[in-house]
């Protein structure tokens, strides 16, 4: 079993209390599952060692702070996302911006970027205060599904498909995962388990590169109204707060379907608990060799060679090549 596990500090822009924050969530997770079966105090409590790596080595967790690349490109100069960010902002939220000005009878005029932080402190009145009657009262519901999108947008540049680096920084993490299972399934290893927290970034570059929540068309501000209600990449659903990815390993003892490639190890994915099936794997249940194969470009990948700023393999366009 490997676990990955939002920390709950996604939106925070400190990130000593994002590394705060996430050991909060993998104590809170270990009490709960240990609590009873161990030794100290009344309650049985079994202490668990937690330990973190500085995030500019981190290649499994805060892959892209450990990339130089990414840090130079995708986050500092990522015009695409800011161009198409503005572009929305100016089409669509410019309205909601001026009717709320006109209600409030504000002047001059809220520009289109505060009714983003009126949407982003109407989620959290709701999330932790669970208050619908303040900043959420500003918005119709229209205005909420044009602001969800406004923020894919920004999620699907930074850390998805909007740029080709972003499918591939997952790499020395999906690595690990298998060595770690094959390790077991080969007697050399007994660990059963593993937790991880990070946060929704993390869990976002690992859904990209299983080619999860992608869509047959780019992300943009010209996408069609349709187009945008059908979509498959949905951060609201693939990384909510406290979202988490299980990759469970079954080693049956008979084969689970008749097809020869199929074998006896099976993996399973659960995306916020619920059972996903892995992009070109047919069963919710995938055969270990064909998921190995799936990622056979990842695994054992030159992480640091891939990351440095004169690399010139990964385009930092948007993907057009691979809607078509």
């Amino acid at each position: 079993l490997e676990l990955i596990i939002d920390g709950l500090s996604n939106r925070s822009k400190n990130l000593t209390k994002n590394y705060i924050r996430s050991g909060q969530s993998g104590s809170a997770y270990a009490l709960g599952l240990f609590s009873g079966y161990g030794s100290l105090s009344d309650s049985k409590l079994q202490p668990v060692y937690i330990y973190s790596v500085p995030r500019s080595q981190d290649t499994e967790l805060l892959m892209h702070h450990a990339c130089p690349l990414w840090l130079d490109t995708v986050k500092e100069s990522n015009f695409t996302r800011k161009q198409q960010e503005e572009k929305y902002l100016n089409s669509f939220i410019s309205t909601i911006s001026r009717r709320i000005s006109d209600r409030l009878k504000i002047q001059p005029s809220l520009d289109p970027i505060h009714v983003d932080y009126i949407y982003r402190a109407c989620s959290f009145a709701v999330s932790f205060s669970n208050k619908y009657d303040t900043w959420c009262s500003l918005l119709e519901k229209d205005d909420f599904l044009q602001l969800e999108y406004l923020l894919d947008l920004g999620y699907y540049y930074s850390y998805s498909y909007g740029y080709q680096l972003n499918t591939k920084l997952a790499c020395r993490f999906f690595t690990s995962f298998v060595e770690s299972v094959e390790s077991y399934l080969t007697g050399r290893s007994q660990v059963k388990s593993t937790l991880k927290f990070a946060h929704a970034e993390t869990i976002m570059f690992l859904a990209t590169m299983l080619g999860l929540y992608e869509d047959n068309y780019p992300l943009t501000a010209d996408t069609s109204p349709q187009q945008i209600s059908s979509r498959k990449f949905r951060t609201s659903e693939l990384a909510p707060f406290t979202a988490n990815i299980y990759f469970e390993i079954y080693n049956c003892s008979t084969r689970y379907d008749t097809d020869p490639t199929f074998g006896t190890t099976l993996i399973q994915l659960m995306v916020n608990e619920k059972p996903t099936v892995i992009p070109k794997c047919i069963h919710i249940y995938c055969p270990w060799n064909i998921f190995k194969q799936i990622l056979s470009d990842a695994i054992n990948c030159d992480f640091d060679n891939m990351c440095k700023l004169t690399y010139p393999k990964f385009s930092l366009s948007i993907q057009h090549n691979i809607y078509f």
